[in-house]
């Protein structure tokens, strides 16, 4: 087994290199997109060693052969359905630690011809206790308006 070692030379007054665990720079976000669309969610995060990115769903599984984790820390679902509704957590790891950031996506489903387009979560109650409202979308001729709804 060899070994490696490398001569540093460290002046007096250098700071060296200061190490430290992931933090995530990209807020929480709450997402809504229409069924059949895409949606990206971002995830960025500093720390030294560079942390690795990974995504997980919480209470389920990444939408299986329709998603995709770009270098950049980004994920990416096509073709969403309502069963996609959800929470996603980016996870940034290094040596030093984790960080979460979470993000709920929404999925609004297809008008039924009522003009209303449905809502369906797939999130356990005990994460909704705290939520008074949810929201539904109305269609007009050439528009579509968000009314909160209780």
């Amino acid at each position: 087994m060899l070994f490696f070692l490398q001569r540093y030379s460290i002046l007096p007054g250098d700071p060296g290199i200061s190490v430290s665990s992931p933090t995530i720079t990209t807020p929480s976000k709450v997402i809504t997109v229409q069924e059949t669309h895409s949606t990206s969610l971002s995830c960025k995060a500093e720390g030294l060693p560079s942390p690795e990115l990974t995504w997980v769903r919480l209470y389920g599984s990444l939408p299986g052969g329709r998603h995709v984790i770009h270098n950049n820390g980004t994920l990416v679902i096509n073709g969403l359905l309502q069963q996609d509704a959800g929470m996603y957590v980016c996870q940034a790891k290094n040596v030093l630690g984790m960080a979460k950031s979470t993000n709920l996506l929404i999925v609004h489903g297809m008008s039924n011809g009522t003009g209303i387009a449905l809502v369906q979560h797939s999130l356990p109650s005990s994460l909704l206790k705290n939520v008074s409202f949810f929201f539904c979308t109305t269609s007009k001729t050439n528009s579509t308006s968000r009314e909160c709804c209780l």
